[in-house]
């Protein structure tokens, strides 16, 4: 399994570089930081406190990196998604630009 950067700063904790996911202890508010973007990641997220005090730090790990998969398999997803949509608008674009170009020309003839 690949390993991830884990820092913990306050009540957050912040995993991998990009992207980077940071989970928000206390208030569920996490985000994905990739690229320039800043993308909310609506998942609840309840670390048990021994986990965090480190008592199970292997246990803390796995559960951490899995979050960390999930919210890049997320992405990616996302990123899947907003291609189709942007392919769909081109497409649909291009359908209206060509009665655009059929009206024209029939009023021409």
């Amino acid at each position: 399994m690949q390993e991830y950067s884990i820092k913990f700063k306050d009540d957050k904790i912040e995993i991998g570089r990009s992207p980077k996911l940071v989970i928000d202890l206390k208030d569920q508010n996490h985000m994905i930081f990739y690229q320039d973007q800043r993308i909310p990641y609506r998942v609840n997220i309840q670390l048990s406190p021994d986990l965090i005090r480190g008592q199970r730090s292997n246990v803390l790990r796995s559960t951490l990196q899995y979050h960390y998969q999930q919210a890049c398999q997320f992405l990616k997803d996302s990123e899947t998604a907003r291609t189709y949509q942007m392919q769909r608008i081109m497409a649909y674009y291009n359908a209206l630009i060509k009665i655009k170009q059929n009206t024209d020309k029939d009023d021409t003839d």
